[in-house]
């Protein structure tokens, strides 16, 4: 077969190979959006958490006192 095909028949990719290089290659651009996503989902957590103390401070300088005078 080698010798009916030429050069060719050594640089042929059998299915095993492709789908080794093809998992290599998926496998290291899902870590590198796994990074972003990381990164991303950190800074809106943190973000989330100051909103959530700023509404927590709202929440008590406005709304207990008003429940307070509509109860008082």
């Amino acid at each position: 077969m080698a010798e009916a095909f030429g050069f060719y028949a050594e640089n042929i990719l059998t299915k095993d190979h492709f789908e080794a290089v093809l998992d290599a290659k998926l496998d290291a651009r899902f870590a590198e959006q796994d990074t972003k996503f990381e990164g991303r989902f950190g800074n809106l957590e943190k973000t989330m958490y100051l909103h959530t103390w700023m509404l927590g401070i709202l929440v008590v300088a406005i709304v207990v006192p008003q429940v307070q005078a509509w109860l008082g």
